[in-house]
């Protein structure tokens, strides 16, 4: 990446004459900051170029891999614990259930011998 930095750098930057460089040392030093900072900023602008091409392209993945997922069929909606009303007791333990078929698979799950 940096060698692609230095190839364009000569493209952007003069040298300074002699002259210049004896009766600017100040502008120098900022010469030499601005140039430090123009380089940093070609290498982000590079990276932030090929980030986004990374993110495009795990969009376009994400997108393919929810469409694989939901295969057309809709997401059945279902109550949270809290939200069941549970009418339905067990004889056995007194544990509370939502439907008649719930307590017998309980039943038959853990109180059959």
């Amino acid at each position: 990446m940096e060698k692609v930095a230095d190839n364009k750098l000569s493209t952007y930057f003069i040298p300074l004459t002699q002259d210049q460089i004896k009766n600017e040392d100040k502008s120098i030093d900022y010469y030499e900051e601005f140039c430090k900072l123009f380089v940093y900023n070609l290498l982000l602008k590079q990276k932030v170029e090929e980030l986004a091409v990374d993110k495009e392209r795990f969009q376009k993945r994400l997108a393919s891999l929810e469409e694989s997922l939901s295969n057309g069929k809709k997401k059945r909606y279902r109550r949270t614990a809290d939200k069941i009303e549970r009418h339905y007791t067990c004889q056995v333990c007194g544990k509370s259930y939502g439907s008649e078929a719930s307590v017998n698979n309980h039943l038959k799950l853990k109180h059959s011998s």
